[in-house]
């Protein structure tokens, strides 16, 4: 196995004295320093330069085979939760003969560190709550720890995270897992060699807690055998003592390097009414002797600076956590992160504060912090999260989506939503009613936002638990599809933490006016979650109808937003008439009402709207007013860049739509990731435009992963970005491995849609091309005259979308040497779509045909650079006089060299064309045997067009054996025309 630890230090070394890069690999993952390491492996810092992101990298020392395929199994069980408490698993594999775990690389420090100097009893509950919370969700998820410990607990500026879950055996060993974890922390029952199991999770949580708040372990030993006996003799106190043991439990302070039991006793205005439980006694020992199977020193060292000790209500909670009899413990980790965010001396001080405004005491928010002393008064939270996504909304949801392989990761992002949203409670109510950072005014308005995006989440789980658009009652698949994207399109909390002006958000003074306007929102929430779900018919009557209850409200934000969904719902009904003109409302709505977000969204829905309907130079026209409303939005615009480079590209601006592509790319705070997906996978098409298929691949690779990580496995969606995948591999001569992925495609949405969904005509389209690519013309026809009848029945029989279809079906027929029905395939396609008339694609396909193109209507200039106009270019080279093809060949060539080997071979082969036919045949087979060392071994017609072009550029035994090797492909490739039949 690699010493990375040594390959990482010697590149360090070379780096200061040579200067450059050295840095070790491990597969596409440049390491970048060791951040820590362990009894299972070592951790280091990496950089992933295909999704462009630092990481963290784990290295795992495992022993067998065995064992290293339940590492990877439970590394891609983690990978599926998403929590922001958990620690993210981005991907697990073996790579040099090592298990790597490769995860977010989170800011913080380990508890142990973060408590070591002595921390407030409330910095430790607001901490550990963040990490019981995540080690609940990850319980909800089937995962236990097996390790929970200060070690694996990470304090950081924004959050606490929890690592390594799922992942705590004792890999070197290769023992199950009862053997895993650290002793000093396990519960009695994993001493006593039963399995680790959520509760024995929650006692090690519990040692943790007493350990980061009293600054030693509650119980001592150096092997396993004494830890248990010193447990179970400490533990063990009967049934009926136990409530009484409870109240009086002592909750000790650290002192030196010696725990003294005796000097704290429980505040006596707290009360510590929880059920019977039996209370952890604290060991009065002065330290612990290390061992081999027991913490290091550091671990069992005491916290020197003295502490306040915590009250009761908490020493209670610790004493339930460490019961020796996991019945006696909290049910599970969320009642006791429940349990940790209720503080009884806080509740009281609230309720005497609101008895205080009921009698007419005015009383401020500076005099609220000094008269509440050590009250915490952000608890609500979790009530009003727990109203809206609990274990039975959970529940529901998981019902209704199934067995869908995207289930699960749409079930965890909701709730990881649920959780963001409790977290960002805390901090806007912290930074008024505890800070003092942040006025009155500016807390209501973000509790506000909070609201409504908490709102929404329970409108579009609602509508997911209950179906009302399948058979029997049934969610229908199309509903269960949609869930995905519809989850990752609700607003994120943590934007209203930094809220400042929000016109949307205001409501009418009028009493009546504002309950009418909050009801009226609630609706729209839920025909908002019917749209995202794809009922349109449900989403356009409800919002027809709320639009006709509230024309009379002085609310000009809520008429903006109800315009815009109901335009959005009339354009995915076939209304774009409609649509246009609820758009052009909603813009005029928006600017009067001065809500700057909505604004926003109606330019990005009109731009779309533009560039569906083929007006791209509109989409352009337009860009600085969706600009200019993303400016007052406080956005970046990169949604709109995506838009914009979209437009460029399809008329043709290559440069303009990278640069603008690009730009979306690079904001950091205004995609999603399937937004970020379709702007990647936007770049790949530029890119296989341009002929850069080595972008290409690496753009459309990166677009599935982010669309992977977003939608889960086996989600529909998905197929698209395979085609993608798939286009690259066509374009190197990769037969099998292109019809491979398109195999995978057309399953996905057959699962998914069945095999008449409008869907499949794409993926039939891109197979149908692979075909030609491949010889095999009869099944290319085959596909394409399937995908006709389904776009035609689903578009109409004069549909422009039939066109693509007619141009792949003319390069079958061209293909087969079918000259005449080729042209008139071309005939069609122009007449169904008018914009192809002029166009390259079209051009380079008539002369193919054999059609005499008059010189004047073929592209005089490179710009742009792209594979149609390059074999435009050299066809135009072939028919005006050497002297003047020579500078064009030129020009072309200089253009290809930019390129090197990742370029497409069918730019490659018209350069080699337009190289012969200025008389430069040695440049020209040059470039032609680049283009064959790059492209596949199997038979394809661009190899088999490259071979013969380097027999035409050679002489001899050279030529004589490009010839021979070129009627081989062709004798494997029997469909395909001889060159002298066209």
């Amino acid at each position: 196995m690699r010493d990375l630890v040594d390959e990482l230090l010697q590149a360090k070394v070379k780096a200061t004295l040579f200067g450059g890069d050295h840095a070790p690999r491990l597969g596409r993952l440049v390491l970048l320093d060791r951040i820590g390491s362990g009894a299972m492996g070592t951790v280091f810092a990496a950089y992933d330069p295909r999704l462009d992101r630092k990481v963290a990298v784990k290295i795992v020392r495992t022993s067998g085979a065995e064992v290293n395929a339940r590492v990877l199994a439970e590394a891609r069980a983690l990978g599926k939760l998403v929590h922001p408490n958990v620690v993210a698993i981005h991907d697990a594999g073996e790579v040099d003969d090592a298990i790597n775990i490769v995860m977010e690389l989170a800011p913080g420090v380990p508890l142990r560190t973060w408590f070591a100097g002595g921390r407030d009893w409330r910095d430790v509950v607001r901490v550990l709550r963040e990490a019981a919370i995540g080690i609940a969700a990850a319980h909800r998820a089937g995962l236990v720890h097996r390790d929970i410990k200060p070690d694996n607990i990470l304090v950081g500026d924004d959050r606490t995270r929890v690592v390594d879950f799922g992942l705590a055996h004792d890999r070197a060993a290769g023992e199950d897992t009862t053997s895993a974890g650290t002793p000093s922390y396990m519960a009695p029952e994993q001493l006593a060699d039963e399995a680790a199991t959520e509760a024995s999770d929650q006692f090690a949580f519990g040692v943790t807690l007493f350990e980061a708040l009293y600054g030693a372990r509650p119980h001592t030993g150096a092997t396993r055998d004494e830890l248990k006996l010193t447990a179970l003799s400490a533990y063990k106190v009967r049934a009926s003592d136990a409530l009484r043991s409870a109240r009086s439990a002592p909750a000790p302070r650290a002192s030196g390097a010696t725990v003294d039991v005796a000097a704290t006793t429980a505040p006596a205005d707290d009360d510590a009414s929880e059920p019977p439980v039996a209370p952890m006694r604290p060991s009065t020992r002065s330290s612990i002797a290390p061992s081999a199977g027991s913490a290091s020193a550091t671990e069992q060292r005491a916290v020197a600076s003295p502490r306040k000790a915590p009250p009761a209500w908490v020493h209670a909670i610790v004493v339930r956590a460490l019961a020796p009899d996991p019945a006696n413990r909290f049910p599970s980790m969320d009642a006791l992160g429940a349990a940790l965010g209720r503080d009884r001396r806080r509740q009281r001080m609230i309720a005497l504060g609101v008895v205080a405004a009921l009698a007419g005491a005015a009383i401020g928010v500076g005099a609220y912090r000094s008269q509440s002393g050590d009250a915490d008064p952000c608890t609500g939270g979790a009530a009003r999260r727990a109203a809206v996504w609990n274990p039975t909304t959970t529940a529901a949801v998981q019902a209704a989506l199934g067995d869908a392989p995207w289930a699960g990761r749409a079930v965890a992002t909701l709730d990881a939503r649920g959780s963001a949203w409790e977290v960002s409670y805390r901090r806007v109510c912290e930074a008024t009613r505890v800070s003092g950072a942040q006025s009155d005014t500016l807390l209501d308005l973000r509790m506000r936002c909070l609201d409504r995006a908490l709102d929404r989440v329970g409108a579009l789980s609602t509508a997911i638990a209950t179906p009302s658009d399948g058979p029997a009652g049934a969610l229908s698949t199309a509903t269960r599809i949609d869930a995905v994207s519809a989850i990752h399109e609700l607003p994120d909390p943590a934007a209203c933490e930094s809220l400042h002006d929000a016109a949307e958000l205001a409501l009418p003074t009028d009493p009546a006016q504002r309950a009418r306007v909050t009801t009226a929102e609630r609706e729209l929430d839920r025909a908002w979650a019917a749209y995202a779900l794809g009922r349109y018919r449900e989403a356009g009557t409800e919002v027809l109808a709320i639009e006709k209850r509230t024309a009379e409200l002085e609310a000009p934000a809520l008429r903006a937003a109800v315009l815009l969904l109901a335009a959005s719902v009339e354009g995915r009904t076939g209304k774009p008439a409609a649509a246009r003109a609820r758009l052009d409302q909603a813009l005029g709505a928006a600017a009067a009402a001065r809500t700057s977000a909505i604004e926003l969204d109606v330019w990005s829905r009109l731009l779309r709207h533009e560039l569906f309907a083929g007006n791209s130079a509109r989409v352009i026209e337009w860009a600085p007013f969706a600009h200019a409303a993303a400016a007052r939005a406080g956005r970046d615009g990169a949604e709109i860049d995506g838009i914009i480079g979209e437009a460029h590209r399809d008329l043709g601006h290559l440069d303009a739509a990278r640069e603008r592509l690009t730009r979306a790319l690079a904001s950091m705070t205004s995609l999603r990731a399937d937004q970020r997906a379709l702007i990647e996978m936007n770049v790949g098409s530029v890119e296989l435009t341009a002929g850069d298929v080595g972008a290409a691949e690496a753009a459309f690779t990166r677009a599935f992963e982010l669309a992977h990580g977003a939608l889960g496995d086996g989600h529909p969606s998905l197929a698209l970005y395979i085609d993608k995948l798939a286009s690259v591999d066509r374009a190197r001569g990769r037969i099998g491995a292109a019809l491979a992925r398109h195999s995978s495609s057309l399953a996905l949405r057959t699962a998914a849609y069945g095999p008449t969904d409008r869907s499949m005509a794409t993926s039939l389209v891109q197979r149908a091309r692979t075909y030609v690519e491949a010889g095999s013309l009869e099944l290319a026809i085959a596909d394409l005259a399937t995908a006709e009848q389904i776009r035609a029945k689903a578009y109409g029989e004069a549909s422009p979308r039939l066109a693509e279809i007619l141009l792949t079906g003319a390069d079958a027929d061209t293909a087969a040497g079918n000259v005449a029905a080729a042209r008139r395939r071309l005939v069609r396609a122009v007449e169904l779509d008018g914009s192809l008339a002029t166009s390259v694609e079209v051009t380079v396909r008539r002369i193919a045909a054999g059609e005499a193109v008059a010189i004047e209507k073929l592209p005089a200039t490179l710009d742009p650079f792209s594979v149609d106009r390059v074999a435009a270019l050299a066809a135009r080279a072939g028919l005006v006089p050497r002297e003047q093809a020579a500078p064009l060949a030129a020009a072309l060539l200089a253009r290809w060299r930019t390129l090197g080997p990742g370029s497409h071979p069918a730019l490659t082969l018209a350069i080699a064309q337009a190289l012969r036919t200025s008389g430069d045949r040695i440049t020209a087979a040059t470039v032609v045997e680049t283009a064959l060392r790059a492209i596949g071994d199997e038979p394809s017609r661009i190899k088999l067009a490259l071979m013969r072009e380097l027999a035409l550029n050679n002489d001899g035994p050279a030529a004589e054996t490009a010839r021979a090797k070129a009627a081989d492909l062709a004798a494997q490739m029997p469909e395909l025309a001889a060159p002298a039949s066209r």
